[in-house]
């Protein structure tokens, strides 16, 4: 049985990224011995029969200046102020990332490990990869190396980083030296494979999704008040639900209500609608249960960049009509979207916004879902994964 090594740091946080690597292996743990290295954080410890999870303290500096946001001791008062100055003032000396820091205990942690024949690189941090390459290099010369990146480096408008040429040349270095590349979209395999990075060993998994857990009927009453729900954070410019409300309050229809939940910053927009209600961030079970309630799903797409969605499977998997609004023609999401007749795709420009919100009742009515959501589970994800592993030519000789 292949042995992997799989590299998720905030494994046992909430997060999207670690909730793709905990689906994934539990599809793999029967076929391949999984080992998880991981720093101790702050949550509940996550546990997967049959796989085994390497929690790895946090280094002093991770654990009281870069990284205390995952620490289980918490700062407070005048001591949580300093640490802020500290990692505000000397966070950019840490290249890529501070998750540099953690990788001293991580060599040590492996000196005396078991073979490993597959390296899986969780990738965000963009540091994993810096210590794939040194695990392999130390301790296990005949690994393979697979990044599974979600959002790229360089063109994450998300986090700032477009124009930045020193990231650029980062993610060309790691990136050249993978084995096989696992990425979420088209977009995302395009930018790499521009690096000259040869195409058979980019590969596309999208995000899943828990079906049993999000698949509903499409049961709306005709004649009720339409409820539109959104889940997620908003960024001014990238992600702004702005011209959305406007067209709202130009409309000004009474039987339309908004629930936004965890939308992390209110852009001023909240305050100056009655309609929109804004609610803090829940768990993913009792949000789904408001996605049940809802008539119609809100999904704001990114302004610029590449961007990785796995939020759009989870709404296509709920079977219920889609407002998709966009201000890239050419994003990738929305490319990879139109297939399905289950979404009413609308410009984020406050005409076509008006002009759209105006028509709801009778669009909603057009909508088809006749598509099987049975491709977006994770179990068939994984069984992409294990064709990317069997791929990897040492595997094909045993």
């Amino acid at each position: 049985m292949h042995k992997i090594l799989y590299l998720q740091p905030t494994f046992d946080t909430h997060v999207p990224r670690n909730l793709r690597t905990a689906n994934i292996i539990e599809y793999l743990k029967d076929d391949y011995s999984i080992s998880v290295i991981c720093l101790e954080t702050y949550e509940d410890s996550r546990t997967i029969p049959k796989v085994n999870i390497h929690r790895i303290a946090l280094s002093f500096l991770g654990k009281y200046i870069f990284n205390k946001g995952i620490a289980k001791e918490k700062l407070s008062g005048l001591v949580l102020t300093i640490s802020r100055m500290i990692s505000l003032t000397f966070r950019r000396f840490y290249f890529p990332d501070v998750y540099k820091l953690e990788h001293k205990n991580i060599l040590e942690y492996l000196k005396d490990f078991e073979q490993v024949d597959i390296i899986v690189a969780s990738i965000f941090p963009f540091s994993d990869a810096d210590l794939a390459y040194s695990i392999k290099n130390k301790y296990f010369p005949k690994a393979k190396i697979v990044l599974d990146i979600g959002d790229p480096l360089f063109k994450n408008a998300a986090r700032n980083n477009i124009g930045n040429s020193k990231l650029l040349n980062y993610e060309k270095s790691v990136v050249s030296k993978s084995d096989a590349i696992i990425v979420t979209n088209e977009a995302t395999k395009e930018y790499y494979c521009d690096f000259d990075f040869p195409k058979n060993r980019v590969h596309v998994i999208p995000q899943g999704v828990n079906i049993g857990k999000f698949s509903s009927p499409n049961n709306r009453k005709s004649g009720k008040q339409l409820t539109m729900i959104y889940a997620g954070v908003f960024y001014k410019n990238l992600r702004d639900p702005s011209t959305f409300v406007n067209a709202i309050n130009k409309l000004d229809r009474k039987n339309i209500s908004i629930n936004m939940f965890g939308i992390g910053q209110d852009l001023g927009f909240a305050c100056h609608n009655t309609t929109v209600n804004n609610y803090p961030r829940i768990a993913q079970m009792e949000l789904v249960s408001k996605y049940h309630e809802s008539d119609i799903l809100l999904y704001f797409d990114n302004a610029f960049g590449i961007q990785s969605s796995g939020k759009i499977f989870e709404l296509l998997a709920l079977k219920k009509p889609i407002l998709f609004i966009y201000s890239n023609e050419n994003s990738s999401v929305k490319k990879d979207s139109e297939k399905f007749k289950s979404i009413i795709f609308v410009k984020n420009e406050l005409k076509e916004l008006v002009d759209i919100l105006s028509r709801l009742e009778s669009l909603i009515e057009d909508l088809s879902f006749d598509y099987k959501t049975e491709s977006f589970s994770w179990q068939n994800r994984a069984n992409n994964f294990k064709e990317v592993f069997t791929s990897l030519q040492f595997l094909n000789k045993n």
